[in-house]
């Protein structure tokens, strides 16, 4: 259970505070509408009605929970980012509205220290009479007009233990485009790995996924989307990361915090359910095929890998920028061993991990997807090769998904 605190936020208001509305969240608010407290259309057109500001200068992000959220048709919420938490580019406003969400929810997690949330009414939109209850509780039929803001979390959740073997050499993913050969091509097929955010009972969970095949399919863990609910709740973030690679002095580009250096959200709504193997520890999920013009994709090796390869891994750790690592002790990183299940190997990877992909240094197929680690390494991938004979098996392996293919 996390702290309920209000201490951090600092609230200045243009309408007085609703009643008091417990979750759990990171930090506790309590304002909004009632259906009493919605105001009525007007003959202005779409019209600011209603604006908080919410600010915390310790946060990294801030993603807000809504409770009996029911606007009318036309009606929307816009959650505007005021400041740069860490990126040098301001973030587009986050539009909420009854055609997505209703009642409780996260609304997608901001990476900024200071928002305004704003209501905007339409002239065309018709206000219901309220009932006799005008506690802001109520979704009654007779009541489309209210929501509450009852905090925001600042931090994301992660299962499964994963190392660090030693000191982290892994580098953001900006310090691998530059003019080595093999360091291009390695960043060129990075651009097929995103930011997983996935909301589930009420807790935000980081993970990593990768597109793979010429269609749109996603693959991660099935520790991370367990079902069509998961993946319906699941945001996916591409290009998460820093444009240039850091130097020693200069911090400012660095994305070694949560939501760290935001991307480019996908924002269709097609996330499609496909399988997933509770063993094998993957999920399959489908986007929209035009997602792979615009990022890439990965192909899966459908052969075990031998110990000894050479291979390197891309990854978002603790829901951080994107990163990527090949070198261990100052030497290429190899897999050191193979199980009926696994491979094994001394790439370093934290919480949020999961679901990253671990390559091929001599082709740059996925050779295992990483879901786990002992406390002091080595960490573990299931092998690519399983996988693709369980979706073949399925009849459910994406096209152009093999290095066979």
């Amino acid at each position: 259970m996390r702290i309920l605190s209000t201490a951090v936020a600092t609230v200045m208001a243009t309408m007085a505070p609703s009643m008091v509305v417990l979750a759990d969240v990171d930090v506790g608010l309590s304002f909004g509408m009632s259906c009493s407290q919605y105001p009525a259309s007007t003959s202005r057109g779409t019209t600011l009605r209603f604006a908080r500001t919410v600010t915390d200068a310790t946060a990294s992000f801030m993603a807000f929970v809504f409770q009996n959220f029911s606007l009318p048709p036309g009606d929307f919420i816009l959650l505007r980012p005021l400041s740069l938490a860490n990126s040098s580019t301001m973030l587009p406003p986050i539009r909420l509205d009854s055609n997505t969400y209703h009642g409780s929810f996260h609304a997608p997690p901001l990476s900024t220290t200071s928002v305004s949330i704003e209501l905007y009414t339409n002239h065309s939109t018709p206000i219901l009479s309220p009932p006799s209850s005008t506690a802001i509780e109520s979704t009654t039929n007779d009541c489309r007009g209210s929501f509450t803001v009852v905090g925001y979390d600042t931090h994301l959740e992660g299962g499964g233990e994963e190392s660090v073997c030693g000191t982290d050499e892994s580098f953001e993913a900006a310090c691998f485009n530059d003019i080595n050969p093999i360091h291009r091509v390695m960043y060129l097929r990075s651009g097929a790995i995103a930011r997983l955010v996935i909301q589930r009972g009420g807790f935000l969970y980081g993970c990593t996924g990768w597109l793979v095949g010429s269609q749109g399919h996603m693959l991660t863990n099935n520790h991370c989307i367990q079902d069509a609910t998961d993946a319906a709740n699941t945001r996916v973030e591409f290009l998460a990361q820093t444009t240039l690679c850091p130097d020693f002095v200069t911090t400012s580009d660095t994305c070694d915090r949560q939501m760290g250096c935001p991307g480019e959200l996908y924002a269709n709504t097609t996330k499609l359910f496909v399988t997933t193997n509770v063993d094998l520890d993957y999920t399959l999920i489908r986007l929209d095929p035009s997602v792979v013009t615009r990022y890439g994709t990965l192909k899966l090796r459908s052969f075990a890998s031998a110990v000894g390869e050479p291979v390197y891994s891309v990854t978002h750790p603790l829901a951080w920028g994107k990163r990527m690592q090949y070198k261990k002790n100052g030497s290429v990183a190899v897999v050191q061993a193979t199980t009926g299940s696994e491979l094994q190997y001394l790439l370093d990877t934290r919480k949020m991990s999961s679901g990253s992909p671990i390559l091929s240094l001599q082709d740059h197929s996925v050779v295992a997807l990483h879901h786990a680690g002992l406390e002091n390494c080595p960490n573990f991938g299931v092998r690519s090769d399983l996988i693709v004979n369980d979706l073949r098996a399925k009849k459910l392996l994406p096209v152009n998904s093999t290095v066979d293919s």
